[in-house]
């Protein structure tokens, strides 16, 4: 594991965080309950991302967050797809442990009391937070390259740029707004930001498969510098892009140190043999003075 200090100027002022570096979802998240830190959902990465300066570490990573893709069959058989960005226990590390979970195609079989959560906060009016989308209207859209500002050159060549009369430009994709889960205005903010960092194209990706069973996934900043939009990543993200949380700490220290000693420690307890834990306090110790 690697903790890196984050800080951004926001409107309201300076915000204070970490990004917890792992190799896997359950990993990351262990972790960020090990050292009680909350970890910010997608919309919140993304309205902090969209007041970053350009070299901060919360651009230039691929981030994965605790907001939810999850595909599911109604009582008359259609498909759905949700977006939901509600805090609940499935990015709790135990459920998210590959070798005790049930998975089907990368994606991680919901349990009863997920899907129920799930399912009260789509028909719930005050939970502005959840989205959903037909599964039709979904698969309509490819995934792959958009352009933000016009459409791609391969999207004039094989759909004249435009799909039911919209532009085929990212804004327009029925996946991005619940992704980010924010307002077009906001969304618009971030490709704003975003072209100055990567350019005019984003890759927007989506599982889009039916299953028999409700299954979710994670919601990722995609790929080595995080410009995919990714619905489609395992529910491990074990992969070669490894795994960002961005956070921040429930628990303030008014030293300006952004990790107490008695957190640091208990991170190495199962690393570190029984005789040497107690050299080890006293180094700490002294730094921490």
């Amino acid at each position: 594991m690697a903790i890196h200090k984050l800080e951004i100027e926001t409107k309201k002022g300076t915000w204070s965080g970490i990004r917890i570096e792992e190799s896997n979802s359950y990993e990351a998240f262990r972790s960020s309950e090990t050292i009680e830190y909350e970890v910010k959902s997608m919309p919140e990465v993304i309205a902090l991302r969209t007041e970053a300066k350009l070299d901060s570490k919360i651009w230039g990573a691929r981030i994965v967050t605790p907001s939810i893709y999850a595909t599911i069959l109604t009582k008359d058989g259609k498909t759905l797809h949700i977006y939901s960005h509600a805090k609940f226990e499935w990015t709790e590390s135990q459920h998210l442990d590959e070798r005790k979970i049930s998975t089907q195609n990368g994606s991680k079989v919901m349990r009863k009391s997920e899907l129920d959560f799930l399912v009260t906060r789509i028909y719930n009016e005050d939970a502005p937070e959840t989205f959903t989308i037909k599964h039709e209207e979904l698969i309509k859209w490819p995934g792959g390259e958009y352009g933000i500002e016009k459409p791609t050159a391969e999207h004039m060549k094989e759909y004249g740029g435009k799909i039911d009369g919209k532009d085929m430009i990212a804004i327009n994709h029925p996946q991005t707004l619940p992704f980010l889960g924010c307002s077009k205005r906001e969304a618009e903010r971030y490709f704003d930001v975003y072209v100055r960092k990567y350019g005019d194209q984003i890759s927007i990706c989506y599982d889009g498969n039916e299953y028999p069973e409700p299954v979710m996934r994670l919601l990722v900043l995609g790929g080595h510098h995080g410009i995919a939009l990714s619905a489609d990543a395992s529910i491990g993200c074990n992969d070669r892009w490894g795994v960002n949380l961005i956070a921040n700490g429930k628990i303030s220290d008014k030293s300006g140190k952004w990790l107490t000693m008695e957190q640091l420690l208990n991170l190495t307890n199962d690393l570190v043999p029984l005789k040497l834990q107690d050299e080890l306090k006293v180094r700490f110790g002294n730094w921490y003075k």
